[in-house]
């Protein structure tokens, strides 16, 4: 059984891993939009032999993170785990642009919620929140077309 130290010294040990795959599917990426490499899930598929579920959620827990930039800031050195910002990908990832935007817009409370809450909690928050967003534009969808 691993002593209390050890676990956090793994634990932080992960985090920075996981902060540095961030680090690398973005540049992945950015190659891959000019066109001068692949695709950074089919390199962490093929060359980093992942599942090609883990290097979707790889993919997607970078662009959340160059959106939210407080997350990989605070994932570096373990504020937040790699399934705290799993969690937010996934809240998000049906809302469309405006209502995306508007969840952006709580990144500050966010962070400070998932530097607080287990990643359980934490992702019940951000699913009740992106629920709350697509609710209340759609209310307004619906507003706008019975008036029009």
């Amino acid at each position: 059984m691993a002593s209390p130290t050890t676990s956090a010294g793994w634990r932080c040990c992960g985090r920075g891993v996981d902060a540095e795959q961030v680090r690398s599917t973005r540049a992945q990426r950015r190659l891959a939009d000019q066109g001068q490499a692949a695709d950074p899930r089919s390199s962490l598929a093929t060359h980093g032999r992942q599942p090609s579920n883990d290097a979707q959620t790889a993919a997607a827990r970078e662009v959340l993170c160059t959106s939210m930039p407080g997350f990989e800031e605070a994932l570096t050195p373990g504020e937040v785990s790699a399934g705290h910002v799993d969690a937010v990908a996934a809240a998000t990832r049906n809302l469309d642009g405006e209502q995306a935007a508007e969840f952006t817009a709580e990144a500050e409370s966010l962070l400070g919620d998932a530097t607080r809450q287990g990643v359980d909690t934490f992702a019940k928050n951000c699913r009740d929140l992106a629920r709350s967003i697509r609710a209340r534009h759609n209310s307004r969808a619906d507003a706008d077309s019975a008036t029009a």
